[in-house]
Protein backbone atom coordinates (compact mmCIF):
# COMPACT_ATOMS: atom_id res chain seq x y z
CA UNK A 1 0.00 0.00 0.00
CA UNK A 2 1.10 3.14 -0.41
CA UNK A 3 3.18 5.19 2.14
CA UNK A 4 0.75 7.68 3.00
CA UNK A 5 -2.14 5.13 3.53
CA UNK A 6 -2.17 3.03 6.30
CA UNK A 7 -3.42 -0.65 5.44
CA UNK A 8 -5.06 -2.04 8.47
CA UNK A 9 -6.39 -5.02 7.33
CA UNK A 10 -10.25 -6.42 6.28
CA UNK A 11 -13.92 -6.26 8.33
CA UNK A 12 -16.71 -8.59 6.85
CA UNK A 13 -19.55 -6.56 7.89
CA UNK A 14 -23.24 -7.47 6.89
CA UNK A 15 -23.20 -5.11 4.00
CA UNK A 16 -26.54 -5.99 2.90
CA UNK A 17 -28.34 -4.50 5.84
CA UNK A 18 -26.41 -1.19 5.73
CA UNK A 19 -27.61 -1.04 1.61
CA UNK A 20 -30.94 -1.61 3.05
CA UNK A 21 -30.78 1.24 5.52
CA UNK A 22 -29.82 3.30 3.10
CA UNK A 23 -33.52 3.40 1.71
CA UNK A 24 -34.78 3.71 5.30
CA UNK A 25 -36.98 6.74 5.86
CA UNK A 26 -34.84 6.92 9.31
CA UNK A 27 -31.88 7.59 7.30
CA UNK A 28 -31.23 11.33 7.07
CA UNK A 29 -29.32 12.21 3.19
CA UNK A 30 -27.77 15.03 2.89
CA UNK A 31 -26.10 15.97 -0.68
CA UNK A 32 -22.75 16.92 -0.45
CA UNK A 33 -21.23 19.98 -2.59
CA UNK A 34 -19.47 23.18 -2.15
CA UNK A 35 -22.38 24.76 -0.16
CA UNK A 36 -22.14 22.32 3.02
CA UNK A 37 -18.05 21.60 2.89
CA UNK A 38 -16.46 25.03 2.85
CA UNK A 39 -17.44 25.70 6.64
CA UNK A 40 -13.78 25.64 8.63
CA UNK A 41 -11.66 25.71 5.44
CA UNK A 42 -8.55 27.82 4.70
CA UNK A 43 -8.15 29.98 2.50
CA UNK A 44 -6.36 27.34 0.30
CA UNK A 45 -8.66 24.69 0.50
CA UNK A 46 -11.45 27.52 -0.68
CA UNK A 47 -9.56 28.08 -3.61
CA UNK A 48 -9.37 24.68 -4.44
CA UNK A 49 -13.29 23.69 -4.07
CA UNK A 50 -13.34 26.80 -6.83
CA UNK A 51 -12.05 25.27 -9.04
CA UNK A 52 -15.04 22.94 -9.35
CA UNK A 53 -18.17 22.56 -9.99
CA UNK A 54 -21.09 21.62 -7.94
CA UNK A 55 -22.28 19.13 -9.91
CA UNK A 56 -18.69 17.08 -10.06
CA UNK A 57 -18.82 17.50 -6.33
CA UNK A 58 -22.01 16.45 -5.85
CA UNK A 59 -22.46 13.07 -3.73
CA UNK A 60 -24.87 11.44 -1.06
CA UNK A 61 -24.08 11.26 2.40
CA UNK A 62 -25.67 8.85 4.60
CA UNK A 63 -26.35 8.73 7.99
CA UNK A 64 -28.29 6.61 10.70
CA UNK A 65 -28.18 5.99 14.24
CA UNK A 66 -28.58 1.91 13.71
CA UNK A 67 -25.69 1.87 11.67
CA UNK A 68 -23.56 1.41 15.05
CA UNK A 69 -25.81 -1.31 15.51
CA UNK A 70 -24.07 -3.16 12.19
CA UNK A 71 -20.88 -2.75 13.45
CA UNK A 72 -19.22 -6.31 15.29
CA UNK A 73 -17.95 -5.69 18.81
CA UNK A 74 -14.56 -6.87 18.02
CA UNK A 75 -14.10 -3.88 15.51
CA UNK A 76 -13.76 -1.39 18.44
CA UNK A 77 -10.90 -3.60 20.39
CA UNK A 78 -9.11 -4.93 16.80
CA UNK A 79 -8.43 -0.99 15.81
CA UNK A 80 -8.69 1.14 19.18
CA UNK A 81 -11.52 3.32 19.07
CA UNK A 82 -14.44 3.85 21.66
CA UNK A 83 -17.92 2.50 20.62
CA UNK A 84 -19.24 5.50 22.36
CA UNK A 85 -19.61 8.93 20.53
CA UNK A 86 -18.48 7.09 17.39
CA UNK A 87 -19.80 8.74 13.88
CA UNK A 88 -20.62 6.80 11.09
CA UNK A 89 -21.89 7.96 7.78
CA UNK A 90 -21.86 6.48 4.11
CA UNK A 91 -20.97 8.04 1.29
CA UNK A 92 -21.96 7.64 -2.26
CA UNK A 93 -20.18 9.07 -5.19
CA UNK A 94 -22.00 8.39 -8.28
CA UNK A 95 -20.20 8.30 -11.53
CA UNK A 96 -18.20 11.54 -12.63
CA UNK A 97 -17.81 12.74 -9.20
CA UNK A 98 -15.34 12.96 -6.73
CA UNK A 99 -14.63 14.85 -3.35
CA UNK A 100 -12.41 18.02 -4.28
CA UNK A 101 -8.73 17.76 -2.34
CA UNK A 102 -9.16 18.84 1.70
CA UNK A 103 -7.73 18.15 4.53
CA UNK A 104 -10.53 17.05 7.17
CA UNK A 105 -11.21 19.17 10.05
CA UNK A 106 -13.10 17.19 12.42
CA UNK A 107 -15.35 20.45 13.45
CA UNK A 108 -18.43 19.05 12.73
CA UNK A 109 -17.63 15.69 15.30
CA UNK A 110 -15.53 17.51 18.29
CA UNK A 111 -18.77 20.07 17.84
CA UNK A 112 -21.49 17.19 18.54
CA UNK A 113 -19.15 16.26 21.04
CA UNK A 114 -18.84 19.26 23.07
CA UNK A 115 -14.89 19.49 22.16
CA UNK A 116 -12.89 22.55 21.16
CA UNK A 117 -11.34 22.76 17.70
CA UNK A 118 -8.07 22.39 19.26
CA UNK A 119 -4.90 20.29 18.07
CA UNK A 120 -4.86 18.12 21.12
CA UNK A 121 -8.65 17.00 20.33
CA UNK A 122 -7.75 16.30 16.77
CA UNK A 123 -5.05 13.81 17.85
CA UNK A 124 -7.22 11.94 19.61
CA UNK A 125 -9.50 10.71 16.83
CA UNK A 126 -9.46 8.00 14.73
CA UNK A 127 -11.55 8.00 11.18
CA UNK A 128 -11.68 4.75 9.54
CA UNK A 129 -12.40 4.46 5.35
CA UNK A 130 -13.75 1.26 4.01
CA UNK A 131 -15.01 0.24 0.47
CA UNK A 132 -18.37 -1.10 0.51
CA UNK A 133 -18.36 -2.58 -2.88
CA UNK A 134 -16.03 -4.82 -4.70
CA UNK A 135 -13.19 -2.85 -6.88
CA UNK A 136 -14.73 -0.89 -9.58
CA UNK A 137 -13.06 0.89 -12.40
CA UNK A 138 -12.21 4.26 -11.65
CA UNK A 139 -12.94 3.64 -8.18
CA UNK A 140 -10.02 5.68 -6.27
CA UNK A 141 -8.60 7.17 -2.92
CA UNK A 142 -5.57 9.94 -3.32
CA UNK A 143 -3.73 10.54 -0.01
CA UNK A 144 -0.89 13.19 -1.01
CA UNK A 145 1.35 11.65 -3.51
CA UNK A 146 -0.20 8.02 -2.90
CA UNK A 147 -3.06 6.02 -4.59
CA UNK A 148 -5.02 3.40 -3.17
CA UNK A 149 -7.43 1.28 -5.66
CA UNK A 150 -8.70 -2.05 -6.62
CA UNK A 151 -9.62 -2.20 -3.27
CA UNK A 152 -11.63 -5.29 -1.88
CA UNK A 153 -15.04 -4.60 -0.18
CA UNK A 154 -13.72 -4.61 3.33
CA UNK A 155 -10.55 -3.17 3.09
CA UNK A 156 -9.59 -0.75 6.13
CA UNK A 157 -7.82 2.22 5.38
CA UNK A 158 -6.40 4.98 7.63
CA UNK A 159 -4.64 8.30 7.03
CA UNK A 160 -3.62 11.35 8.46
CA UNK A 161 -6.22 13.67 8.35
CA UNK A 162 -3.68 16.72 7.61
CA UNK A 163 -2.60 15.23 4.23
CA UNK A 164 -4.40 16.56 1.46
CA UNK A 165 -7.08 13.86 -0.04
CA UNK A 166 -9.10 13.00 -2.38
CA UNK A 167 -11.91 10.18 -3.55
CA UNK A 168 -13.48 9.74 -7.23
CA UNK A 169 -15.43 7.96 -9.36
CA UNK A 170 -13.76 7.83 -12.88
CA UNK A 171 -15.73 4.95 -13.26
CA UNK A 172 -19.62 4.05 -14.52
CA UNK A 173 -20.87 2.54 -11.04
CA UNK A 174 -21.77 4.22 -7.92
CA UNK A 175 -19.14 3.89 -5.31
CA UNK A 176 -20.32 3.40 -1.44
CA UNK A 177 -17.74 4.10 1.36
CA UNK A 178 -17.98 3.89 4.84
CA UNK A 179 -16.38 6.05 7.33
CA UNK A 180 -15.83 5.77 11.17
CA UNK A 181 -15.01 8.67 13.67
CA UNK A 182 -14.42 8.34 16.91
CA UNK A 183 -11.86 8.23 19.73
CA UNK A 184 -9.00 6.58 20.55
CA UNK A 185 -9.14 4.11 23.39
CA UNK A 186 -8.13 5.66 26.09
CA UNK A 187 -8.92 9.35 25.37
Amino acid sequence: MAKNIDYLGSVSFPWHKFFKLISNSSTKVTHGHRSNVLEGRTEKQKKIFSLYSNVSLNFNNYTNDSFIDLIPKNFWNKFNMKKDGAYIQILKHTPCTFTAPHTDTYDNFLKKAGKTSSNKNKNQIIRIWIPMTDPKFGHALFVGDSVAYNLKKGTVLKFNHKIYHSACNAGYEDRYILTITGWKNGQ
